[in-house]
């Protein structure tokens, strides 16, 4: 075997993904029992070789270290030449793009590393030549290991971890949190009333207990797959003598693979309200992206015997919701899945932080009147399924990573969340609402409104979207209830209204009301001058509420208010 890694046992090892998408296609594992491996670092049967636990500190006996490894005291890359076995330790380089890559600065900085390992020795050597100031070692034991840093280093036990009160870097190297006890967590956050960062080598789960603590304090945060993806391209640099370096080039390859092994890992959770499709949604989605495929409420019924529903009639919902949690919890310790929950799973903040540690969120999000209700007691009837609609609505906008409002078979659904590479891609969402008569433009007084039709409307909006890079969709009506309606299933999917009530303008308190409830940014436009034209024509009743009016344009005053909101 040309290329590999080494270690005790390796059945779950990333390590030939990662490598395929590199440059070596043939990366194997080598599993080799305690009371061989010093015979095999003799032979040396290979070219180039990864080192993991526990023979990384071995590894050094039979190789020619570099100066890092001597410093650190252990290599996890091994190379042979004319010269024998060179050794050397992309674990550092790893942990430097790691932090890089997360906007994590050490210079000047008071630093906390939880645990005494090797990797507690590699956040110790690369911190330390990062800049940091003072580094404190937490362990159980509260044991020194020899190191040859510059930073100032001081070994404590968790008991007095009060002394370490000041730091501002937080780094946990142990395994408390990693799957499958996804829900523990090392040490308390508040213990560190100036903690701006925190870094942890887990990367099973993708977001463990500490770090989710840390995201909802507005802390700077990353996991350990971009340290393991990272040391094995170094790795691969050493292979073939090539010198590491972070230029934008390396980082750009290294980024992609991160990305590639991340969506291979990381769950799509679809959330909702019974009967928006989730389910059907869910099991295309996971056929066209090789995932698994499971549905929280199959789960509960094969886990206690029982639907849901039938559970809730016969037992009540707060019971059933307990019951719901440990569901929700052993699925969301899974990777590479694709998850239906029940409509009211994410009630408990539990449940939302479970889902969360492997899960993109998807708001699948229908028309409340294509909101089946069959065998559902909690939304049985439409005025029940209303009330649960508007009440469970700010829950799913805020908690939802990305949104899609269902107005397609779910074939496409499907094929736009596969589309969602990631949080940030979302475009923002416009929609441009007609009032009474304005689908009646190029009819309607051409001398007035001018001869463009409500079609050729529609269409340099379209164009004025592209142009932005934003969403947007229309909708005209000559029914203020219908308007009103609109308005109120725009809450939690648009970002910005671009209305013309028409004659509504001067008349309809429901659709200001309905503006204030949804508050979302609106600008009214009018074609025509209103403010010249007759005297009830200058009542608005929107226009103490909008963000912007734009009247005697013409159509343009549409593409103006579309670029207002966007900016």
């Amino acid at each position: 075997m040309e290329y590999g890694l080494i270690g005790e046992k390796l059945g779950h090892s990333f390590s030939p993904v990662i490598h395929k998408e590199f440059y070596i296609p043939e990366y194997g594992l080598m599993e080799i029992p305690k009371d061989e491996i010093d015979a095999f670092f003799e032979k040396a049967d290979f070219n180039g070789a990864n080192v993991t636990i526990p023979y990384k500190e071995t590894a050094m006996k039979h190789c020619i270290p570099d100066e890092t490894s001597k410093a650190i005291g252990c290599v996890n890359t091994l190379v042979k030449d004319a010269d024998g076995l060179k050794g050397y330790n992309t674990d550092t380089l790893g942990f430097e793009y790691m932090v890089r890559r997360a906007g994590i600065s050490f210079e000047g900085q008071e630093v906390v590393i939880l645990g005494s390992g090797g990797t507690s020795k590699t956040a110790c050597y690369t911190a330390s030549k990062m800049g940091a100031k003072s580094i404190y070692l937490l362990s159980r034991s509260g044991k020194s290991y020899p190191i040859d840093v510059d930073a100032e280093l001081t070994f404590l036990k968790y008991e007095d971890i009060s002394k370490a009160a000041g730091v501002t870097v937080l780094i946990n190297t142990t395994p408390v949190g990693m799957y499958p006890n996804n829900y523990e967590s090392p040490v308390e956050l508040s213990s560190f009333p100036k903690l701006e960062a925190v870094v942890d080598v887990i990367y099973n789960p993708l977001v463990t207990s500490i770090v989710q603590e840390a995201k909802k304090r507005g802390m700077k945060t990353t996991n350990g797959l971009p340290m393991l993806v990272a040391q094995a391209y170094y790795a691969e640099q050493y292979f073939f003598h090539k010198e590491p370096s972070f230029s934008d080039e390396d980082m750009e390859k290294i980024n992609r693979t991160v990305s590639v092994i991340e969506k291979s890992k990381k769950n799509i959770v679809l959330i909702g309200m019974a009967g928006c499709g989730k389910t059907t949604v869910g099991k295309i989605l996971a056929e066209k992206e090789n995932l698994q495929f499971a549905d929280t409420d199959e789960l509960f019924k094969d886990k206690f015997g029982i639907p849901a529903g039938e559970y809730i009639e016969k037992y009540g919902e707060p019971a059933f919701r307990a019951s719901e949690s440990e569901v929700v919890k052993e699925i969301s310790t899974k990777q590479g899945f694709v998850i239906a929950t029940g409509g009211g799973a994410i009630l408990r903040q539990e449940n939302v932080d479970a889902l969360k540690q492997n899960g993109l969120l998807v708001f699948i999000d229908r028309q409340l009147k294509e909101l089946s209700s069959e065998g559902r007691p909690l939304s049985k009837g439409s005025e029940k399924k209303k009330a649960l609609y508007y009440k469970r609505l700010p829950i799913y906008t805020a908690i939802s990573d990305a949104k899609i409002f269902v107005d397609a078979d779910a074939a496409t659904i499907a094929e736009r969340i596969s589309n969602i590479d990631n949080i940030g891609d979302k475009k923002m969402k416009l929609l441009v609402i007609n009032g009474p008569n304005l689908n009646m433009l190029g009819i309607r007084e051409p001398g007035m409104y001018g001869s463009e039709s409500y079609h050729d409307l529609i269409g340099m909006c379209e164009n004025k979207a592209k142009e932005l890079g934003v969403e947007a969709e229309f909708f005209q009506s000559n029914h203020e209830g219908d308007l009103v309606d609109k308005i109120q299933e725009s809450y939690g999917r648009i970002d910005g209204i671009v209305i013309n009530p028409g004659a509504y303008t001067h008349t309809s308190v429901a659709i200001l009301d309905a503006l204030k409830a949804v508050s979302i940014p609106t600008v009214e436009v009018h074609i025509t001058d209103v403010d010249n034209r007759d005297e009830f024509r200058k009542i608005s009743f929107i226009r103490s509420y909008v963000k912007k009016v734009i009247t005697g344009h013409g159509l343009n005053g549409y593409l103006e208010a579309m670029e207002f909101l966007a900016k």
